[in-house]
Order: structure tokens, then sequence, then C-alpha cells
């Protein structure tokens, strides 16, 4: 995947280090890492092809945080949410800058 996507040194090692944890054998524990940089270092590459590999979406989409931002979901949501994301093991954000603290809050919420 490397080689296909042309990753470079950096981008590489980011890509290794999730592909790597997501390998193990044992229980996964959290891995919390942040690719930062200046625009234009290639984030958004390395967050693009994970997300592509895995039928990546926006977080509005994935937390259906939609129409109803701000309100409960209903119960029959709720379910949908819950069956949506069992089974997922990692959530990228790309361009975290553009994410305040009240969406923070909504995206720690619906987790």
């Amino acid at each position: 995947i490397i080689k296909t996507y042309g990753l470079n040194e950096e981008q590489a090692r980011a890509f290794s280090i999730v592909a790597g944890h997501s390998l193990q054998d044992q229980p996964l524990k959290a891995l919390r890492m942040h690719l930062g940089g200046p625009g234009g270092t290639g984030k958004s590459r390395v967050i693009g092809v994970a997300a592509r590999n895995i039928s990546g979406m926006t977080l509005h989409s994935a937390l259906m945080l939609g129409d109803h931002y701000g309100t409960a979901l209903s119960s029959k949501s709720k379910r949908d949410l819950m069956a949506m994301w069992d089974g997922v093991d990692y959530l990228f954000i790309d361009e975290i800058s553009m994410v305040g603290c009240p969406f923070l809050h909504d995206i720690s919420h619906q987790l």
C-alpha cells in the first residue's frame, strides 16, 4: 500500500503504526495518534489512503449529526448508530483544526 499510494517516509511510518496496531493478536488497546504538521506536508494523504481502504465517511454521517444536530437521537436512531459502530476500531479525523470544542463534545457524546 505504501508503494501503491507513493507515501513518503513519514507518511509510511504513520501508516505502519496504524497497520501494525490493527494486526495485533491480542485485544486492541487504545491508539491515540496525532498526525500534525504545516499545510502541504501530506497529512490528508495518509488519512485519505486509510479512508479509501475502509469505506470512510464524514463525522456528521458516521455520528448521525444531521438536521437534528444538538438534539437527542430517537431510540431507533441510537440502535442504528450502535449497529453502525459495532466492530469499528478506528476513528480518523482529518482537518482537526476545523473541529471546535462544541463539536468535539458532540463527537464524544455520540460515541
